[in-house]
């Protein structure tokens, strides 16, 4: 009796293990609900000065931005990235 008991204990043990992960593993996830409106854009005059053979040379180039509105109506936490660009520009 007790070799008995006891395999029907294991039995129900791993049955047990083996619905939690189904479940687990049949859940849904969060609905994610990401709004993006474009608000609009700006023009950004930037020179740079640049010295050369014949005396300084000034470049104006011409930076244009978006203007993005984004509203996050869910649980899940969203990270942004907003820096794109930015090492480019820098760069020059």
């Amino acid at each position: 009796m007790p070799g008995r008991r006891k395999r029907w204990l294991t039995t129900a043990l791993l049955l047990a293990i083996v619905a939690a992960m189904g479940w687990a593993a049949t859940r849904r996830a969060p609905k994610i609900a990401l709004e993006l409106s474009f608000a609009g854009y700006t023009n950004t005059a930037m020179t740079y000065s640049i010295g050369a053979i014949g005396g300084p040379t000034n470049i104006t180039m011409i930076v244009e931005t978006a203007h993005v509105l984004v509203k996050n109506s869910s649980a899940v936490t969203i990270k942004l990235d907003t820096r794109r660009g930015e090492k480019e520009l820098c760069d020059v």
